[in-house]
């Protein structure tokens, strides 16, 4: 027998809630308008999933752009690649540039039509898609679609919920980008730049120029391979989040059965991709589990004159990304073989002050990833909401 009403329930309202079709919760704009005045909200703008905007709309220079009128309560949807989830509630009046349905609620509310919108139910009719090269979702299944809605009150004690909880996420992400700014902006500040002997900004006690060295001088290179067979735990490269589970990074397995030739990783060493260090595919083993790594990875140790945590950050400055692409070989890839990377240049101060550097980027990075966990929490909430309140 099919659930009438949802999971969970605001007290106060009861009864079954009511099949209703789309197209009678909203209806289609189709208005073009070529207003200069009004900024333009195009497809790329919308951060997928998250139904907020990268960018500041107002700062693109795209007004001679037609498209369809909004306002204020209307549902820009992403009809281009519907999987990928690009819906947007705006605030005021604008143009919607490309492949967007404009929906404007009819007596429905429009934060709850937004959220329903969200939900799997919808996800997966908007995807039984036409097209094949550009899929796009199909407004005749869309739109005649039936969907279980509760009465208007009800409506929006639900979009205000979610509205509460969309404004938590927002905050948070604004949270964790001004700490990963902040991140950025040390980095320019506490490195010395190209030319330079001294950082812009440095903490107190400490003063003279830094010593330059080559890192073939201050590292050792790992030779050591798993020949026994006896460690099965790979680790990959990813190009965001440094070492981790192979099953990870491909979803499964990709190994051979036989990991005799591959290199065993212990606590405190480096790993790099050599054709793909451009992107950012480099990690630090920080746990204390050995593994092994595919034989096309280059691993090294940095020697006790040098503290890892402050190469390991100094390897995300500008000056180590232009020497790091001036030694790096290939004309469609370029490979940075350890020969070439052993001959890059970095400047470093004396150890204690390295262990402060390292210590503050340590820190920075913990607390970065306490408020991403409580980003995830509440993501996590929200769907378990979605499947709650909505039928």
């Amino acid at each position: 027998m099919e659930r009438l009403v949802p999971r969970l329930r605001f007290s106060g309202f009861t009864g079954a809630w009511d099949e209703k079709k789309f197209s009678k919760l909203v209806s289609r704009r189709s208005k073009s308008s070529s207003n200069k005045t009004l900024p333009r909200i195009e497809y790329e703008d919308i951060n997928s999933g998250l139904g907020s905007l990268k960018i500041d709309v107002f700062e693109k220079d795209n007004k001679h752009k037609k498209g369809i009128f909004f306002e204020n309560g209307d549902i820009l949807y992403g009809k281009l690649r519907p999987y990928l989830k690009n819906w947007f509630l705006p605030l005021g009046e604008g143009v919607a540039v490309g492949d967007f349905w404009v929906l404007k609620p009819t007596g429905s509310d429009s934060k709850f039509v937004y959220y329903l919108i969200q939900t799997n139910q919808f996800y997966y009719i908007s995807n039984i898609s036409t097209g094949t090269k550009m899929p796009r979702s199909d407004w005749s299944l869309v739109s005649n679609r039936e969907f279980l809605i509760p009465t208007l009150p009800e409506q929006e004690k639900i979009g205000q919920v979610f509205a509460r909880l969309d404004s938590l996420l927002d905050k948070q992400e604004k949270y964790i980008n001004s700490y990963k700014d902040l991140k950025k902006g040390l980095i320019q500040r506490l490195f010395p730049k190209e030319g330079q002997s001294q950082p812009a900004l440095r903490f107190p006690g400490f003063a003279g120029d830094w010593e330059e060295v080559r890192i073939g001088h201050i590292s050792v290179k790992n030779t050591k391979k798993n020949k026994d067979n006896k460690i099965i735990y790979v680790e990959s490269v990813s190009n965001k989040h440094g070492l981790i589970p192979q099953e990870h990074q491909f979803d499964n397995r990709v190994a051979s059965k036989n990991l005799d030739n591959y290199y065993i990783i212990n606590h405190d060493m480096f790993v790099y991709n050599p054709s793909r260090i451009n992107v950012g595919s480099l990690g630090y083993k920080f746990d204390y589990k050995t593994s092994v790594v595919s034989p096309l990875y280059i691993s090294f140790s940095i020697m006790d004159s040098v503290n890892n945590m402050f190469f390991l950050y100094w390897l995300k400055t500008d000056d180590f990304a232009k020497q790091r692409d001036n030694h790096s070989e290939g004309s469609v890839r370029k490979t940075l073989s350890y020969e070439a990377f052993s001959t890059i240049k970095i400047k470093v101060p004396t150890l204690p002050e390295q262990e402060k550097i390292g210590q503050v980027f340590a820190s920075l990075d913990k607390k970065i990833q306490r408020e991403e966990e409580k980003l995830r929490a509440l993501k996590d909430l929200k769907r378990g909401l979605l499947q709650k309140l909505f039928i």
